[in-house]
């Protein structure tokens, strides 16, 4: 059975930005890492250009392929809801999430896809807080069941882990949610 044209579509976008990360972290690794201090550095100049970038940048092959799967996944639930949401979404949870980091973040590097997937996450269940669509709960409830467990991850204190990229995230994704939810419904 072949797949539809969105589902097509919402597909290649994924696969897209899934082989960007896999190329940077080739050039991160051929050059010796020095890709990964173009990361957020908080409250500083140079940390400002971590903002868009950060997300696509990971420390090594190891953090790469922890946020690879679960980027993809909830990134394609996200596309479920239409590419307005998927787009306006991630730019939102990029910029918001990464400023706040920027702003509020403890001292040294912040990199890694983690605040854009707690973004998606929280992007996906305060959506279907907001909207109470069939699909938006139903979405919302699969994603609940599959990464649940992700609410703990907003309070890790591990050493190495953003908690802050992970915790501004998530709220950045809640604040997309209902701002998309407010300008669909302002038409």
């Amino acid at each position: 059975m072949p797949l539809s044209a969105p589902l097509k579509r919402n597909l290649r976008s994924v696969l897209i930005l899934c082989a960007i990360m896999i190329f940077v972290q080739f050039i991160n690794t051929l050059t010796l890492g020095s890709v990964s201090s173009l990361g957020i550095y908080p409250r500083s100049l140079a940390g400002l250009l971590g903002i868009p970038l950060a997300p696509f940048i990971h420390h090594s092959w190891v953090h790469l392929i922890s946020n690879l799967v679960p980027f993809a996944i909830l990134m394609m639930l996200v596309a479920q809801l239409g590419q307005k949401v998927l787009w306006l979404g991630s730019g939102g949870i990029i910029l918001i999430g990464g400023i706040l980091v920027w702003l509020f973040g403890s001292s040294g590097m912040h990199a890694g896809a983690s605040g854009l997937i707690f973004g998606y996450w929280g992007l996906l269940l305060a959506y279907a807080w907001f909207n109470r669509s069939l699909k938006s709960l139903l979405i919302a409830a699969l994603v609940l069941l599959i990464y649940g467990g992700m609410f703990f991850g907003l309070f890790s204190l591990r050493a190495n882990v953003s908690w802050s990229s992970h915790i501004f995230g998530a709220l950045s994704g809640v604040f997309m949610a209902w701002w998309l939810t407010n300008a669909r419904q302002s038409k």
